[in-house]
């Protein structure tokens, strides 16, 4: 298994300068803002969930 490149700071300080630009292209491919924000907020919350241990992604 490989080892993450991120740690839970580092997807802290990298989400707010990503998530303009994640909610733009999941919202086009959804068809929808609202589903785009839904897209979003689940693939942030698997992410760092992800990094903490207590998910796999």
């Amino acid at each position: 298994m490989m080892s993450s490149k991120f740690d839970r700071a580092a997807l802290d300080a990298m989400l707010p300068g990503l998530r303009p630009k994640l909610h733009r292209y999941a919202a086009r491919m959804a068809g929808s803002v609202i589903d785009g924000e839904d897209i979003v907020q689940e693939t942030a919350l698997k992410a760092l969930q992800a990094i903490d241990g207590n998910a796999a992604v």
